[in-house]
């Protein structure tokens, strides 16, 4: 397996561990090694339950990095994205 899919396979699994009150947070899409360049990455998180998730805490360590602040909620069926940069999505 490519390194970069080893992260991502490695991301993946870590993430649907998730206990069961995290449950309803999923990865809904990956953008991984654009050919337009790695400011153009992002993940996105979607919160598919019927109330709204804590995510203070929460961490990616392997492929991205990325420590969710205190306070971090995703409501109920809302999405969050993670980008290298906010401007290159802009």
């Amino acid at each position: 397996m490519k390194p970069h899919l080893r992260s991502v396979a490695t991301l993946v699994a870590a993430f649907s561990m998730a206990s069961s009150a995290r449950a309803g947070v999923v990865i809904s899409e990956i953008l991984y090694n654009p050919p337009s360049g790695s400011d153009y990455e992002f993940l996105e998180l979607h919160n598919t339950g019927s109330a709204p998730v804590d995510v203070s805490g929460w961490s990616f360590s392997q492929g991205i990095e990325y420590r969710f602040p205190g306070g971090s909620v995703i409501p109920a069926g809302e999405y969050i994205v993670l980008a290298s940069s906010r401007e290159a999505l802009g």
